[in-house]
């Protein structure tokens, strides 16, 4: 088993490259239909509370690894990245790269990027649980820090079966296989909003989008197949079972080296730290 950092937390409009994972054991993406229809956020296996403190597992704190428990080996999780660090002005997609295309055709530079697309930190861990059927299935969370907290956040996790890398020269080694995935995180900005995800796996038999609003199992674009979408938030009651994402809703300390560009060093501001599954 091993880790690969593939892009140093490449960040555009569209989506960003943030970290891959390579699992060799499981298929991917298992949405876990886990005993008793617990939901991801809800198993006992990581704390996906908006913040990255490890807490006393005692309502209404979820129990579970967090980012500061270094959730391999300490915790229980066979893969972790480790927190994965972006400092500016590293690193960019050149223009015209886009998800849709062969990972043979990326490339990236150092280059600047808006302060609320600036990724700080990366990070993912991975999970074997217990499903209903006598076996295991794979649940990934990620999450991410960004250096401003004005405006909406969008990004976006490639998790692949390669290995792949961001290399010296700009270009990106290792290449695409059927089943790679990609979710995507719309967090918008503002009192009670929901994130949006989309759960996206690289498909070459799609040539185009099937419609303007693809439904799950379509075509969302060439080479990408919607796999789930939904508005979800983590809330540690159990639904929904699949995926969710939350974000700090104030400030919240940092237990590694951060920097705001608005707010005290070693804290997130609100909005500004991101996690997932």
């Amino acid at each position: 088993m091993k880790t690969i950092d593939c892009s140093n937390s490449i960040f555009r409009k569209a989506s960003a490259v943030l970290l891959g994972l390579f699992f060799a054991m499981f298929m991917m993406p298992a949405f876990a239909e886990l005993p008793g229809g617990a939901g991801v956020d809800n198993v006992g296996a990581f704390e996906l509370d908006g913040n990255v403190q490890d807490n006393v597992p005692s309502p209404p704190d979820p129990p579970g690894d967090d980012w500061n428990t270094e959730p391999s080996p300490e915790g229980s999780a066979f893969e972790f990245t480790e927190i994965v660090a972006d400092p500016a002005p590293e690193s960019i997609f050149t223009g015209g790269r886009k998800d849709i295309q062969p990972i043979s055709a990326w490339s990236h530079k150092d280059g600047s990027v808006p302060d609320k697309d600036d990724i700080t930190n990366a990070y993912a861990a991975a999970y074997a649980l217990d499903n209903t059927a006598g076996g295991k299935d794979l649940v990934v969370y990620f999450g991410a820090d960004r250096f401003a907290n004005v405006g909406d956040a969008f990004m976006g996790f490639w998790f692949f079966k390669d290995d792949v890398a961001a290399e010296d020269d700009g270009s990106f080694s290792g290449q695409h296989k059927l089943g790679d995935t990609l979710v995507l995180v719309n967090y918008p900005q503002g009192a009670n909003e929901s994130p949006e995800i989309e759960v996206i796996q690289w498909d070459p038999t799609c040539n185009k989008a099937d419609n303007h609003n693809p439904q799950p199992t379509q075509c969302a674009a060439k080479n990408l197949r919607l796999i789930a979408a939904e508005a979800a938030e983590c809330d540690g009651d159990g639904a929904p079972p699949d995926f969710c994402a939350i974000s700090n809703n104030s400030a919240v300390p940092s237990v590694w080296p951060y920097t705001p560009k608005d707010g005290v060093e070693g804290f997130f501001p609100s909005e500004s730290f991101y996690e997932g599954d």
